[in-house]
């Protein structure tokens, strides 16, 4: 594992607080302390028999993104040859 410390949050620009309704609150992402790390973990997995390698994220919402993806590049391509 890989580990990319001391990242200024994102939400409170490191600050630790956000405004909330009517004060200050802790930041949700950094609960209060202003910094984020990063915690990288690779997973090794064999090739399919076909020799594809697996995509990122296997699970069903991702074949769907990538179909859409790849439906959506084709019907540009698409329409960039029949406009020309």
């Amino acid at each position: 594992m890989f580990v990319s410390e001391a990242h200024v949050c994102g939400r409170c620009n490191g600050e630790g607080w956000i405004w909330g309704v009517e004060q200050k609150e802790d930041c949700p992402i950094c609960r209060g302390c202003g910094e984020l790390f990063a915690k990288v973990t690779i997973e090794w997995t064999a090739r399919s028999p076909g020799g594809e390698p697996p995509r990122a994220g296997s699970d069903q919402r991702s074949r769907v993104y990538y179909q859409d993806r790849e439906r959506a590049k084709n019907k540009t391509i698409k329409q960039l040859l029949n406009n020309h």
